[in-house]
């Protein structure tokens, strides 16, 4: 039961990843060309265009929250039960990754409208697609580090712990 539950963890992280990656990422598109929009993507206001630093800002904070809260940070312990966590939250972000890179990025009249414009833009942020990156690496090296372990003897036994 506790790994359906950390799988759902891991997928409700990679899901709000992606959607506030993606609402962070349209508001720094639209100020650096000019514009304000509001939480529906629309056009709200026109303004001079510059860059967005506490936006970019809250996308890296955004990533180490989202790896932190499923447990690919390091230095955080893992089990079976752990691990379950990042493999979904890489299954769930590749999926909506592939899914917005298959789509095109601007339709004509600017971005997607809502949440879809969120997971468009979000899933070609790059920030989010390192973060994914960054989660699938440590799941293979604690696959690897947990399942083979030298004896003394230098024979290979399998374990479970890190």
């Amino acid at each position: 039961m506790r790994i359906v539950l950390n799988v759902m963890i891991g997928a409700v992280v990679a899901l709000v990843h992606v959607l506030f990656g993606g609402l962070i990422a349209v508001q720094i598109s639209a100020t650096e060309g000019g514009a304000v929009v509001d939480l529906s993507n629309a056009v709200a206001s026109v303004r001079d265009p510059g860059p967005a630093p506490l936006a970019n800002v809250a996308l890296v904070i955004l990533g180490c929250v989202a790896l932190g809260l499923i447990g690919a940070l390091p230095g955080q312990r893992r089990d079976q039960r752990r691990t379950a966590r990042p493999i979904a939250y890489v299954v769930i972000s590749l999926a909506l990754i592939v899914t917005a890179l298959r789509v095109e990025v601007f339709p004509p009249e600017g971005f997607f409208l809502g949440p879809l414009g969120w997971l468009v833009e979000g899933g070609q942020d790059s920030s989010v697609q390192l973060s994914c990156a960054l989660a699938a690496v440590v799941v293979v090296m604690s696959s690897i580090r947990g399942r083979v372990s030298a004896d003394r003897d230098g024979s290979e036994t399998v374990t479970d712990d890190h």
